[in-house]
């Protein structure tokens, strides 16, 4: 197909698209001219991976564009990718000596694999802290509930994961589903909470 119609295909701007083409977030079509290029699924497939991350995810674009630039990358390993991914939606934490080792012993007690370089081990360490602050639990027990719930919905999500698609689509996939996995627990639990309130004291 031709750029107009990639454009009408996507729904994403002339402009847009020559931008994206411009700054490599997109892979150039097949030259079949001086001036002119065929693009096919794939090339619609990743204008939609960006739009639904800057949409949807609400990503900056140096961001989308350096997330398609890993997943292009392929000396760059699955897991570095999916912590990238993570790194878009989770904010950069510095953690304390005592909120490393919170997060280290439930880990440990839990058996899980969440390395301290990741995202998640920072922001994980960091709840744990406000936790103990608190004189709230931050063992498994405590948490049991917690975990329970995210297992279930890792499990749900797992189930929903598109395999043997493309490394970019693979990023789209993580971080849109836990941006909405993330925002739909939120609300749902205030939902809960404001359902409560009205059994227990009316309104």
């Amino acid at each position: 197909m031709k750029m107009s119609e990639l454009s009408r295909t996507s729904g994403v701007s002339t402009a847009s698209v020559k931008y994206y083409l411009r700054e490599g977030m997109l892979p150039a079509g097949q030259a079949v001219g001086p001036r002119d290029a065929d693009y096919d699924a794939g090339h619609v497939e990743r204008l939609e991976i960006i739009r639904n991350l800057r949409d949807t995810a609400q990503l900056p674009i140096a961001t989308v564009k350096r997330l398609m630039a890993a997943a292009d990358d392929d000396t760059v390993p699955i897991p570095q990718l999916v912590a990238m991914a993570h790194s878009s939606v989770l904010a950069s934490r510095e953690i304390t000596d005592q909120e490393r080792e919170l997060a280290t012993q439930l880990l440990t007690g839990l058996d899980w694999t969440v390395p301290e370089r990741s995202p998640v081990f920072g922001q994980l360490a960091h709840l744990l802290g406000v936790l103990n602050a608190g004189q709230a639990p931050t063992d498994p027990g405590g948490l049991a509930p917690w975990l329970a719930a995210a297992q279930q919905v890792t499990q749900v999500e797992l189930g929903l994961t598109r395999t043997g698609g493309s490394r970019a689509l693979l990023v789209h996939d993580v971080v849109i589903g836990t941006y909405l996995s993330n925002q739909l627990l939120v609300t749902l639990h205030m939902a809960a909470q404001v359902n409560a309130a009205m059994k227990q004291f009316g309104g």
